[in-house]
């Protein structure tokens, strides 16, 4: 088993570890590939650029990567939170083609308290 960096546009750099003979989906994201570069060299990882065959750390591509991390950490934390206010939304409109203006008012308080708890 060798081991890739890649750039996750998502979550940033990652390690991940490939089975003999598999390979990345998009070989434009692999920084470094063990199997053809040798073994990856002792940095942080959230830094990682590669200058003319080195892989070397850069504080801005570091920086970068945190904030991309930490965007990933608050939609993952909100994600449930977006799920509950979807599905609330439904309720609401059914409150509002029926008529139910006390319905209509519970939902809008629910909905309201559940925005508070997204983490921005």
């Amino acid at each position: 088993m060798s081991k890739l960096l890649v750039i996750d546009k998502i979550s940033g750099r990652q390690l991940i570890e490939i089975e003999e003979g598999g390979s990345y989906f998009d070989p434009t994201f692999v920084l470094w590939d063990e199997s053809i570069d040798g073994e990856i060299p002792s940095i942080d990882i959230t830094g990682a650029v590669r200058i003319d065959g080195d892989l070397l750390f850069n504080e801005e591509v570091a920086a970068e990567d945190v904030k991309l991390k930490s965007k990933m950490a608050i939609a993952q934390s909100n994600a449930a939170i977006i799920a509950e206010l979807e599905k609330n939304d439904a309720k609401s409109i059914r409150a509002l083609l029926e008529g139910d203006q006390a319905r209509i008012e519970e939902w809008k308080q629910k909905q309201a308290a559940l925005r508070l708890q997204l983490v921005k």
